[in-house]
């Protein structure tokens, strides 16, 4: 017996307008429910497999249109709201009696971006608002008082899994809004009580008030359950497995600023808050079978990766072009201070190598390349003076130093290639991922199967490095060849949550800009046979030679958290006053458990051969508060504060009850790797700078590995093992 059910919504959404025509938005909503169920039912037959499937890949997209300007709307609004659901069960009175395997299977993949582009035209104005809402539950149970297996049944399978991406994204107007009160955001300055008249303008002495923000908010909650409930009963002559595995990316993103105006307000708020469940468990039921395995874990997302496009590392052929290719580095921008080295080479045309005391200034340029000024006023003006490059020089390690920085290496006799993926949502600079040549050959610098490290560039772009501190400070591998095949991917399989928020206001007299970015994450992973079970294990194998099978209870829980309040360019500027704060706050709540709860049993009389609780957690998170201001005459501020608070927890362990038996070892191991690492900084440039800065890292970990009831190994061993690392690193600087 085979059943289905497929479940698929793919679309892009349209604009249109809500509230009496008084707002104009893209709003998608996506309801998929893939589900089948068995109920108080009986069925005899060789084999049952009931798949379900939900798919969901949904997309609104708003841009600013020069006709917003005169809309009494703001410029842009998009809103998607998915409920996915995947659930494959079998439930009531239900009796299966099935000679060969069961199967109850559910997937649930979810696809969903928001954005709006309010640079789009240049002639729009107002605030833009990006949402995305996503619950997705993806359940493989047995409940109700069934019976499953008949003790017949050569195996007994639940898998659940969820694999989830959001975006939302919300850039604000390239001008900002002017304060003529033509749309919503800026009639809310002109008239603040709405009693149609201007003298509670928002205006200060010099002037009307200027205003331009962006808001992006992510609220995603994923549960991923492999499940056999309360009063339930399986015989199975197999292995019984139970298999939860999930996924959750999402990412908040926000640019906003303004330009011009006696007085300019530009605010960039990201909120991300995700909460994600995926757990294994069995209830109080009577299990019996063969061998036990329970899972709870990371689903792979494949993303497709290609190399093409291939460059000279340094270009000398007019002073216009002249580049280096030093890859996308995090943080570089035009005016800092490098030095250069040829390490035994010969130095680049036009380049010293004098032990540091030649200095230059970097230029940016696109994708990834640099130009180098022989001074900051030259790197920094409105039209950048280049050296001339004459020469590639020889040799394969010159450098850039930088102060208290990581150096920028590069060949630059060699040729690199631009590695672009198929879609960079839900990936983020320093996070781990695996490359697959996909049964093709290497790209030259990679090699299939190695976990690397992501540098996530604009335009689906990416670098890889070796380490997570290689990463972050820029040093990416270089790719000197395409290799062979179609089917080149990396691999993702981190929860990966991202706020990010970037501000600038460019004002005549006044300027502030601000940035705020909350990422907020709950994540529970837990593989457990609760209080009331009872687990029986017969023969291993069908010969009944009397040996006994396994029980083995797994959880994985690998995160990266991240949450950036950054300037635009410099921030903030006026002459009289420029003001730029960034905000900055990280929250993950990580708990992993693998455990046999109290009085939860093993049979005495069915005694299992090895038992195995192994729960592991891997965590990462990022906080980076930066803030700028610039004043010509007058003071300029920048507050900035970077909070980080992880909270994880690994247990593997045995909880208290009647004393257990078992023929063979007993492995209770908990592994816990946590990093974090904050960072607040703030520069302000004025006749009167005043920078302030806090940074603050809370990071507490607990790692158990605990046995609470009397145990006998009768031929093995036992084990108990709590291992956990713990970085964490904070740096304030004003």
């Amino acid at each position: 017996i085979v059943l289905t059910a497929q479940a698929t919504a793919n679309f892009s959404a349209g604009a249109g307008s809500y509230f009496g025509d008084t707002i104009s938005a893209v709003v998608g909503y996506a309801d998929s429910d893939a589900s089948v169920g068995i109920t108080n039912s009986t069925i005899n037959a060789d084999s049952l497999s009931v798949d379900v499937d939900s798919n969901v890949t949904i997309t609104a997209a708003d841009a600013a249109e020069s006709g917003d300007t005169n809309s009494e709307a703001d410029a842009g609004i998009s809103i998607i709201v998915v409920d996915a659901d995947a659930t494959a069960f079998v439930s009531g009175t239900s009796v299966l009696n099935v000679t060969g395997a069961i199967e109850l299977l559910a997937d649930n993949t979810i696809n969903a971006t928001s954005t709006v582009d309010g640079s789009a035209d240049a002639g729009a104005e107002g605030a833009t608002l990006a949402v995305a809402v996503v619950v997705a539950d993806t359940q493989a149970y047995i409940d109700g008082t069934s019976s499953v297996g008949g003790g017949t049944a050569d195996s007994i399978t639940l898998t659940a899994t969820t694999v989830s991406n959001v975006l939302s994204s919300a850039t604000a107007t390239a001008g900002g809004a002017a304060g003529t009160g033509s749309n919503q955001t800026t009639g809310l300055l002109a008239d603040p009580n709405g009693d149609g008249s201007d003298s509670d303008r928002a205006a200060t002495s010099e002037g009307n008030v200027d205003f331009a923000g962006a808001l992006a908010l992510n609220i995603v909650e994923t549960n991923t359950m492999a499940t056999i409930g309360d009063g339930v009963t399986v015989d199975s002559d197999g292995l019984l497995t139970l298999d939860a595995k999930a996924n959750a990316d999402s990412a908040a993103i926000a640019d906003g600023s303004t330009t011009g105006g006696t007085t300019g307000l530009g605010v960039a708020v990201s909120l991300n808050f995700v909460d994600t469940v995926n757990e294994a468990t069995i209830g109080s039921a009577d299990v019996t079978a063969d061998g036990i395995t329970m899972s709870a874990t990371m689903a792979d997302r494949d993303i497709g990766l290609t190399a093409g496009n291939e460059q000279p590392v340094v270009v000398d052929t007019t002073t216009e072009n002249d580049t280096i290719y030093v890859g996308n580095v995090p943080g570089l921008k035009t005016g800092d201070e490098v030095t250069y080295e040829n390490n035994g080479g010969t130095s680049i045309g036009g380049l010293t190598d004098d032990d540091g005391n030649t200095k230059y200034y970097v230029i940016l340029a696109e994708d990834g390349k640099i130009k180098l000024a022989s001074s900051k006023e030259n790197a920094t003006a409105d039209t950048p003076v280049a050296i001339d490059l004459t020469s590639t020089g020889a040799g394969t390690e010159h450098e850039l130093k930088r102060d208290g920085k990581s150096g920028l290496k590069f060949n630059p006799t060699g040729n690199y290639y631009d590695l672009t993926l198929a879609n960079t949502n839900g990936l983020t600079t320093g996070e781990a991922v695996k490359y697959d040549n996909g049964g093709g050959t290497d790209f030259g610098g990679l090699a299939n199967g190695t976990t690397y490290y992501a540098i996530v560039g604009e335009d689906n772009k990416l670098e890889l490095a070796e380490s997570r501190e290689k990463a972050e400070s820029g040093e990416s591998i270089t790719i000197t060849s395409t290799g062979a095949g179609t089917d080149h991917k990396i691999v993702d399989a981190t929860h990966t949550s991202q706020a990010q928020s970037t501000s600038g206001a460019s004002a005549g007299n006044i300027g502030i800009a601000g940035s705020l970015a909350i990422n907020a994450v709950n994540v529970d992973t837990n593989a457990v046979i609760a209080t009331g079970g009872l687990i029986a294990v017969d023969d291993a194998d069908t010969g009944g030679d009397g040996a006994k099978g396994t029980v083995t209870l797994t959880s994985e829980s690998r995160t990266r958290a991240a949450a950036q309040a950054l300037p635009q360019e410099d921030g903030a500027s006026g002459e009289a006053l420029g003001v730029g704060a960034s905000v900055a706050l990280n929250i993950a709540n990580n708990d992993t458990q693998s455990k046999l709860a109290d009085n939860a049993q093993l049979d005495g009389t069915d005694t299992v051969d090895d038992l195995t609780l192994a729960a592991t957690g891997d965590h990462s998170m990022d906080t980076l508060a930066k803030g700028g201001a610039t004043s010509s005459g007058g003071v300029a501020l920048t507050p900035v504060v970077g909070i980080s608070v992880a909270l994880n927890d690994v247990v593997a362990g045995i909880g208290t009850g009647l004393g257990t038996t078992i023929d063979g070892d007993l492995a209770v191991q908990a592994v816990l790797d946590s990093d974090t690492r904050t960072i607040a900084e703030g520069d302000a440039e004025g006749d009167a700078a005043i920078g302030a800065s806090l940074g603050l890292g809370i990071s507490s970990s607990l790692v158990t590995a605990e046995l609470q009831r009397d145990w006998t190994s009768t031929g093995g061993s036992v084990l108990l093992s709590a291992q956990g690392a713990n970085a964490s690193r904070t740096t304030a600087k004003a």
